[in-house]
């Protein structure tokens, strides 16, 4: 934070946030490709390799609340059920946890309707 009190520091942070930052549809048109290859939209990773939560890109997309990015995962194949890890009597930690936990309201409410009879 030190940097950013000298105009210099300021300015290349400026710089890279702008150079780093896209609009979200050009993230949008990148997993459209990544999809029309054959990615897998339930491919567990861990943020970090001693983290105890396995995420996907569906469960990825449920935290961040995008419901065109997860509406287009779960059409190929992305499975919201899937838990960030082994689910216990009282918590899923599939997609629906994690959207009620990040307060993702249009999640939450495409999951009731798509659950809905």
């Amino acid at each position: 934070m030190s940097m950013m009190r000298k105009p210099r520091g300021r300015a290349i942070f400026e710089g890279v946030a702008e150079y780093f930052s896209r609009a979200s549809e050009d993230y949008i048109a990148v997993i459209h490709v990544l999809l029309a290859s054959k990615a897998n939209p339930n491919c567990r990773y861990k943020v970090e390799p001693h983290d105890l939560y396995e995420w996907t890109p569906t469960l990825f997309a449920a935290q961040i609340g995008h419901l065109e990015l997860f509406k287009l995962l779960i059409h190929n194949g992305g499975d919201p059920t899937l838990t960030l890890k082994k689910a216990s009597t009282f918590e899923n930690y599939d997609a629906m946890w994690i959207a009620v936990a990040h307060d993702r309201k249009a999640i939450v409410n495409y999951l009731i309707g798509v659950a809905s009879p």
